[in-house]
Parts: structure tokens; sequence; C-alpha cells
């Protein structure tokens, strides 16, 4: 069989099916590469899975935050009823009394936020799990070596980490107090 023979069910030549193939093969290509992008199955690191722990951390965060704010602002609120019963004669403290707890009042409305935060987030740390899942069903297609010819990409984030100047950082990665005492020894 010739290059030019004509394949009996198709009429196309074996040259058109070896060029279809060809481009078939460079679509795998790029689409392993692209994978391998986002989720290489020799790297050290998966960004997915970083996304969705620093997004987890998030909402940890204002839980926390909100949780204190709302704890810290309950006993004020606790401190001026008890002030305003104990004010007696002074007029200007029970006048006052009132406008602080109102402004309590404001502060754990507004600390809600972290609610609609957190199911915002919750939603997107869901759709990167199922991103995950599926590049990793991809993945299993594939032995992992089939990556070897394609670089596992090292963008270094510390540039963008070195913004924060040790800011917020994972409990894994954060600076104990001991450490800290440590340095002052």
């Amino acid at each position: 069989m010739t290059a030019k023979t004509m394949t009996p069910d198709t009429g196309q030549t074996v040259a058109d099916l070896r060029i279809e193939i060809d481009e078939m093969a460079q679509i795998i290509h790029h689409a392993k590469a692209e994978i391998a992008a986002i989720k290489h199955p020799l790297a050290d690191n998966d960004k997915i899975i970083g996304a969705s722990s620093e997004l987890d951390a998030i909402v940890s965060a204002t839980e926390s935050a909100t949780s204190d704010i709302l704890e810290a602002a309950e006993k004020i609120e606790s401190s001026v009823e008890a002030l305003s019963a104990h004010a007696g004669d002074a007029q200007k403290v029970a006048e006052i009394a009132p406008e602080m707890t109102e402004q309590l009042t404001h502060i754990m409305e507004a600390c809600g936020f972290q609610d609609l935060t957190g199911q915002r987030i919750t939603k997107v740390v869901q759709a990167l799990r199922h991103i995950e899942d599926r590049i990793s069903s991809i993945l299993d297609i594939w032995d992992p070596n089939e990556f070897a010819d394609i670089p596992v990409e090292t963008r270094d984030n510390k540039d963008a980490d070195a913004a924060l100047l040790g800011g917020p950082q994972s409990d894994a990665a954060r600076t104990s107090q001991e450490e800290i005492d440590a340095l002052f020894d």
C-alpha cells in the first residue's frame, strides 16, 4: 500500500490520514502541556490545592475575626448597660450609653459580611476542587512519566509573598511566638 492509496471506506488517502493523526497528536501534546501547566503530575506543588487552601484559610480567618469582633462588641454592650444603670446622676453618661449601644449593634450587624463571604468562597473552593478532580481524572489516563518531557513550571511566588512582609501565612508557615521570643534572648 503506497502513501497515495485510497482507503476503501472514506476515500481518504493514507497521506491524509497521517496528516490528521499528526494533527491529533499535536493537539493531545498541547492539551497535556496545558494540563501540566495547571497540575503537573511530577510537580511538588499543586496550584489548585494551594488556591483552595488559601481560600479555606480566608474563610477560617474571617470566621475567627468576626467571632472576636462580635464577642468584644457584646462585652462592650454589657459594660455600657452596666455603666448606664450605675450612672445615676450623671445625665451625660446616660445620654451617651444608648448611642454607644446603637453603634455596637451596627458593628455586630456589619459582621454579617462573613457569612456571605464565607458562602461565596466556599463555592469557589468547591469549583476548584471539581476542576482538580476533572484534571486528575484526565491525568490518570496517562502515565506520569509521559510528562517527563514537559517542564514543571517553577514560577516563584516568593516575590508576591515578599510584598506581604510576613503578612498572612498558613499555620504551617507561621512563625511561632516561641521563635519570635528566641530572637530577643
